[in-house]
């Protein structure tokens, strides 16, 4: 077992809050008659936003994992090549499966130009709908991979007093756009026109927690007083400022549950970064295996809910089950899913970027010699 199993097991709670989240959506709503049963856990889900949750965490880890990706000496295109062939296969074929069962078995229609758009894994940028709404967390992804490989050629990749200044400028910029937008200082929107949007806005703050992440791994490699300091005043931003900021738009906010979705979850998921990557590291098994499939039961996952809720409703429509049953039957149906899926789509795929990158780095290394 690798030295940062803990990582995939993280992984792997993020994952599965994620697929809570859509399988109790689909339970809650779209079964008739489930919520006699089980739909506490509906209410958990929505209450405390485990999907969020679950982003935020992933957004974590990939902080702390991504930077690491770019060596000293290896060929300008092998972190693309890598990038690209650990994302876009197995991407694609999500999208395959996701209009297969999601739009076209039902009768629904996709518009050719969207499917185009959405092949390029940033379809907002043509004003294209996403093919699954969790899509758009790999924009950010990209954002991220574009941002670490700026900082990689200026070589302060992994300059901790860099990554702590963008970090806390980035955690500013969002604070001041969730003022703008719901308070309680509201008076910044004058100030802040242009962070008005639904993707640029909560970038900033996802791209401060991958940065987060980033100072972490930094302190992983060398411990360092001054990193501990770094790391704990953002942490004190998530964990403390952001929530009381939450708690004063409460007292005067209509809509309660709106407010509580968008403040809490965030301290919850950097909460639980901290606690599982220098506090309790779980490497069971199971979950360090889980994480490794945990793309696949991400960009699969909600396929194998709708597809479930399908069959249910077209082969045994008399069958009615609780809203917990419905979770953990479509958790398992989704796990098995993305075991086959990484098995034969994204385990290959990922190896033969890594191959090609290899192949990048020996040539370059080759011509330096010669």
């Amino acid at each position: 077992m690798h030295r940062y199993a803990h990582v995939d097991s993280m992984r792997a709670l993020a994952a599965i809050l994620v697929v809570i989240t859509h399988a109790s959506e689909y339970g809650h709503f779209a079964i008739p008659g489930a919520r006699v049963s089980g739909d506490w856990a509906y209410w958990w889900s929505y209450w405390l936003d485990f999907g969020r949750i679950g982003v935020v965490l992933f957004f974590g880890i990939s902080g702390f994992v991504i930077p690491s990706s770019l060596k000293p000496g290896q060929h300008p295109l092998s972190f693309w090549v890598k990038r690209f062939f650990r994302l876009y296969p197995l991407f694609w074929f999500s999208i395959v499966a996701a209009l297969a069962i999601q739009w076209w078995l039902p009768g629904r229609a996709f518009p050719i130009r969207d499917i185009f758009a959405n092949v390029t894994m940033v379809p907002e940028a043509f004003g294209a709908e996403y093919v699954q709404a969790v899509y758009w967390t790999l924009s950010v992804e990209l954002v991220f991979y574009g941002l670490c490989y700026v900082l990689f050629l200026r070589k302060i990749h992994e300059n901790a007093r860099i990554l702590t200044v963008l970090a806390a400028a980035l955690a500013i910029l969002f604070f001041l756009y969730q003022n703008a937008n719901v308070g309680p200082l509201t008076g910044v929107r004058s100030f802040f026109p242009r962070l008005q949007g639904e993707f640029l806005g909560p970038t900033l703050g996802h791209l401060s927690i991958m940065l987060l992440g980033a100072l972490c791994r930094v302190y992983y490699q060398k411990p360092d007083r001054k990193l501990v300091y770094a790391i704990t005043g953002l942490s004190l931003f998530w964990l403390v400022l952001y929530p009381v900021c939450g708690l004063v738009v409460l007292q005067t906010a209509q809509k309660t549950d709106e407010i509580v979705r968008l403040f809490f979850p965030y301290p919850i998921a950097v909460a639980l970064f901290l606690i599982f990557l220098f506090g309790v590291k779980v490497r069971l098994p199971f979950t360090v295996w889980l994480g490794q499939v945990s793309y696949s039961l991400y960009l699969l996952h909600d396929v194998m809910v709708y597809a479930v809720g399908y069959l249910r409703e077209k082969l045994i429509p008399g069958f009615v089950p609780g809203v917990l049953s419905y979770i953990i039957f479509c958790t398992l149906v989704a796990i098995a899913a993305a075991a086959l899926s990484y098995r034969f789509v994204e385990k290959p795929t990922h190896e033969l970027g890594l191959k090609l990158a290899r192949y990048l780095d020996a040539r370059r290394k080759l011509a330096a010699s010669a």
